[in-house]
């Protein structure tokens, strides 16, 4: 059956190649790609540098390199991205091991409203909407404060241009067995009337469910009444026995959600004078859900909960995304920037066990989980650029932010209730260049906050160029985590039990108020990069020292956050690219990192000690662009019931075809497959739909 399965796969890989016309004569017009990316600015790094001159490590993620991949999530660029991390069944993304909180994600350069982890997010931005994805490695604390211990990774939405522009995409597609169908259709229009440029996008998506028959093996305690809290099977309960309560139930359990989601947005910018300009952003994202999971307990009608259930999720959210600006150029070598948004996210989450019935109820319920909440981040930016002559150019700003977070979970009695935190901040940075080749980055960041104590981070790099082709850099960051609202303030029943913040107060089980440190990193990273005509290479070395890692704990009747320990992360990463032509090129990236929890000993959870990835892009003819690539991912480690686990490494192979009729131009048909060899995931990571074949139109202008 596998050989059988194999043989159709390569009759598949082989119909895309024969579909390209059989010349051989190259495609010798055109830039190499990278060639052009000097006119990126990386805004990421609130300087004004282009890519090559970034005194980082920076990756960009361009328009094009999104449309090769054929993505239509965000979370399917980045599963494609060297670099970046994706748990494929957790959501979670990281940068250089640092964690799913441990990696800044901006959008535009704002902090958006939403999840505490950034799960969902990465389901819910269509990769139509992107224009490019700037990747910063190593901790950026000093320019944006807390999260950005492993890096900051901000995502540029399409953005006005000088001319008429625009595009309209639609694909869909589904797995070999015909399940797990996603369908997109986006499209965009950017461009200027006199001083008024503009841009504005949509993204529709829609994914069917894709769904594994589970077993959960129902369990509940054996007696409350005499407290004997044992976890047995219904029918050996002193509780149960005597009722419908089966000992199993059958699970669809779902992998991918049965989803719909719109994204609108746009960008309006005028300039009044030569001197000034003024901006405004707004953005919209609406999104329905439905799932099926193994749920850890429901409460019964009866008085007692059941462990162990599937239950169906609805979530029904909204986010409103809305920022105005100011850009003058007082002098020739002063510019002040000033910034204010605001993002209003709603959720609307519905958990009820699917069989009901037996737990007393005579109709569906919607407690045991269920919320209605709002989060609210409001913030004022002002950044001023100075060039202070002496080869010193000077950035200086400040912030101040405000969340609000409005939830059930944190009152006993499930009342809504809100929570504010309030950051202000300031922070200096100078770029100081000591020559043509010598340049020196140092910068400073104090943050004062509502809750916890104040946080001072620094930074310094130096960049030495050799030449074009060899560029050193050697950077030292400070980065910090502070503890999220609910990590501080958290009160709610939860599978696993009570779960009370740091600061929540319970008299009946002990609990006082109690602090949180900061998560602390120091980090050094030493880099070489360069190019050439054809070629193009990074290389980092880098070390990471956590301190104070925060973490949920467990104390006999509740559950609670605390500093959990220590953790070093060092590792290398390696890319390099080559065009042997330019219609052939090939890329190569590699990390590998020795993460280790220091309090323990032992691997970080799920953080693979090695993911590698290699592509190739090849023209036979200029309207025909074949792509293929190989992403493998190394073992992870995880505790689970006071036991250590490996789940195994798999590995990804893509295949793409793109035809450009020449009798339509700007018009693109292109099909790919997914996981050709149909590589399974280890359960605790996920499950993935298996191979997955799509096709698209597309239509820039």
């Amino acid at each position: 059956m596998l050989q059988k399965q194999t043989l159709k796969r390569l009759r598949l890989l082989s119909a895309l190649l024969i579909l390209a016309p059989s010349s051989l004569q190259a495609a010798e017009t055109g830039e190499i790609p990278w060639m052009s990316m000097d006119e990126v600015t990386v805004t990421a790094t609130k300087s004004q540098k282009g890519v090559a001159a970034a005194p980082v490590s920076v990756e960009i993620v361009t328009e094009e390199e999104i449309q090769n991949l054929g993505a239509t999530s965000l979370r399917e660029i980045f599963e494609q991205t060297p670099g970046v991390f994706v748990n494929p069944g957790l959501g979670e993304m990281s940068v250089r091991g640092a964690g799913a909180f441990g990696t800044l994600v901006l959008i535009d350069g704002r902090r958006i409203a939403g999840e505490r982890s950034f799960k969902y997010e990465l389901n819910r931005l269509g990769a139509g909407a992107i224009e490019r994805i700037e990747i910063v490695k190593g901790p950026m604390s000093v320019l944006y404060g807390s999260e950005a211990i492993g890096g900051v990774i901000n995502i540029i939405t399409k953005k006005p241009t000088e001319g008429i522009k625009g595009s309209l995409n639609v694909r869909g597609g589904s797995n070999f067995d015909g399940g797990g169908e996603r369908y997109s259709v986006d499209g965009n229009i950017r461009g200027s009337v006199d001083n008024l440029r503009y841009s504005g996008y949509f993204n529709v998506m829609s994914t069917q469910p894709y769904t594994e028959r589970e077993v959960a093996k129902t369990m509940v305690f054996n007696n409350p009444a005499t407290d004997d809290k044992t976890k047995v099977a219904p029918s050996k309960s002193a509780i149960t026995k005597d009722d419908d309560i089966a000992d199993s139930y059958v699970s669809n359990t779902t992998y991918q959600d049965d989803a719909d989601m719109v994204n609108l947005g746009g960008t309006l910018e005028y300039g009044l004078t030569d001197n000034l300009e003024i901006g405004a952003d707004v953005s919209y994202m609406h999104e329905e859900r439905t799932r099926q999971f193994i749920g850890a307990q429901y409460p019964t009608s009866y008085g007692f909960p059941v462990f162990n259930l599937p239950i169906d999720e609805e979530l029904e959210n909204d986010r409103w995304d809305v920022a105005g600006r100011i850009g003058w150029q007082v002098a020739d070598n002063l510019e002040l920037k000033w910034k204010s948004y605001g993002s209003w996210y709603e959720k609307r989450d519905v958990l009820s066990p699917v069989e009901y019935l037996v737990l007393g109820y005579a109709e569906r319920p919607d407690g045991g989980g269920s919320c209605h909440g709002k989060v609210t981040t409001l913030s004022h930016e002002l950044n001023a650029h100075w060039d202070a002559g002496h080869g010193h150019e000077v950035l200086v700003g400040g912030e101040f932010l405000e969340a609000k977070r409005e939830s059930p979970w944190f009152d006993a009695d499930r009342v809504n209730t809100e929570i504010t935190q309030i950051t202000r901040s300031l922070f200096a940075q100078d770029e100081w260049s000591l020559g043509d080749r010598l340049d020196l980055v140092y910068g400073l960041r104090y943050d004062s906050y509502s809750d916890i104590d104040d946080q001072a981070t620094g930074s310094i790099g130096a960049k030495y160029e050799f030449s074009e082709g060899a560029k050193l850099r050697l950077n030292y960051g400070q980065g910090y985590r502070a503890a999220s609202g609910p990590e501080l303030f958290m009160n709610r029943n939860t599978p696993k039990g009570r779960l009370l913040g740091a600061k929540t107060v319970d008299a009946d089980l002990g609990k006082v108020a109690a602090d949180i440190e900061p998560e602390k990193s120091d980090n050094i990273e030493l880099g070489m990069s360069g190019r050439g005509e054809r070629w193009k290479y990074d290389l980092s070395a880098f070390y990471n020292n956590i301190d104070d890692r925060i973490g949920q704990v467990s104390k006999g009747g509740y559950y609670t956050f605390e500093n959990v320990g220590d953790a070093r992360i060092q590792g290398i990463d390696a890319y390099v690219g080559y065009r042997l032509s330019r219609s052939l090129g090939l890329n190569a990236a590699a990390t590998v990192m020795d993460a280790e929890n220091r309090t323990t000993g032992n691997r970080l959870d799920y953080t693979p000690e090695t993911t590698m990835s290699f592509s190739a892009d090849y023209r036979p003819v200029s309207n025909v662009l074949l792509t293929g690539a190989v992403y493998h991912t190394g073992d992870q480690t995880y505790e689970k019931n006071a036991q250590r686990f490996v789940a195994d490494a798999y590995t990804f192979v893509n295949v793409k075809m793109s035809w450009m009729p020449s009798a339509i131009p700007g018009g693109e048909l292109y099909a790919g497959v997914d996981n050709l060899f149909d590589d399974s995931v280890d359960k605790e990571l996920g499950s993935t739909v298996g191979t997955f074949g799509y096709m698209g139109l597309r239509y820039m202008f």
